[in-house]
């Protein structure tokens, strides 16, 4: 049974932040990231790097899960750990301020950021980039996920186990001569 979501970041990164021209975000990205095909080959797709969206998507999902947001001292910024790198191995961030466009998403895209990277005091970067030391990228396979793929595959395989023995009584009973 899956367990209950107690997280206080909403569920999709659309939710969390308004990210203008997402799509040219998406991009500047691209082009910090460690080289990869971020595209569809034979599908049709509304973005240019499909893949690195949906990417995005399902990583920020996993970090609200496990509460791996990082706030400023003072509340207003945040980011967190894309799970990306550049070609020199150093962590991208994704970067947001509160949005002050009242009845909006909470907080508003800024910039993607390495780990290395250190711009003016006037940039929120540097604001957050003490916090980042400690920002861990999503984990995907838990002590709790990995204990329940083992006891479900125990379980199909007891399940096999159990159908293989049924199938050999019946051939058993269907060749046995009275």
């Amino acid at each position: 049974m899956p367990e209950a979501n107690t997280s206080p970041w909403p569920e999709d990164v659309f939710d969390f932040a308004f990210l203008p021209g997402t799509d040219d975000r998406l991009a500047d990205l691209k082009t910090l990231a460690e080289p990869e095909d971020w595209t569809y080959e034979h599908t049709h797709s509304d973005h240019p790097y499909p893949i690195l969206f949906n990417y995005i998507r399902y990583t920020y999902r996993r970090i609200a899960e496990e509460n791996k947001i990082a706030l400023s001292e003072d509340g207003q910024f945040s980011c967190f750990n894309t799970g990306l790198v550049t070609p020199n191995q150093e962590p991208i961030y994704a970067s947001f301020e509160t949005n002050r466009k009242e009845g909006a998403q909470p907080w508003f895209f800024k910039n993607w950021f390495r780990r290395g990277e250190w711009n003016s005091t006037s940039s929120p970067t540097c604001l957050i980039l003490p916090i980042t030391l400690t920002i861990q990228h999503a984990s995907y396979l838990t002590a709790e996920r990995i204990s329940g793929l083992i006891s479900s595959t125990l379980s199909a395989k007891r399940r096999e186990t159990a159908f293989l023995n049924l199938i050999g009584r019946w051939k058993a009973m269907r060749y046995k001569r009275f």
